[in-house]
């Protein structure tokens, strides 16, 4: 899967849940598990957030 306009996120920022993608990338929710891909890590990695979070980071600026 691929984000269209895709947010390079620093892996350093996030716990190994986080980078892994069993938690929330921004509240470190883990159940259930986040499936909303928000970010990705300098290596590719699709980082994902929970539905909620997910809206927020859409949200215009």
């Amino acid at each position: 899967m691929r984000l269209a306009d895709p947010v390079i996120i620093d892996p350093a920022s996030l716990t190994a849940r986080q980078r892994l993608g069993r938690a929330c990338v921004v509240c470190h929710k883990r159940f259930p598990l986040p499936r909303v891909p928000v970010g990705t890590l300098p290596d590719g990695t699709i980082v994902r957030a929970c539905e909620d979070c997910a809206r927020i980071t859409r949200s215009p600026r």
